[in-house]
């Protein structure tokens, strides 16, 4: 993940879960530290599809 990428930015939730797959398969791959790095953004990433799941449903995160 060269930028940040948010689940919103995918047509839809399952294309942001398997662009998320794809990404832990990339960084299984990576020297230890720089998938450490990764794997901090891939966190965020993953955080918007939570959210964008709770909106779609029409729920509110607390």
């Amino acid at each position: 993940m060269n930028h940040i990428t948010t689940a919103d930015d995918f047509p839809t939730v399952i294309d942001a879960m398997r662009f998320h797959s794809a990404e832990i398969d990339r960084i299984a791959e990576l020297p230890k530290e720089e998938a450490l790095r990764e794997m901090d953004k891939l966190e965020v990433f993953t955080l918007s599809i939570v959210a964008r799941i709770e909106r779609e449903k029409g729920g509110e995160l607390a």
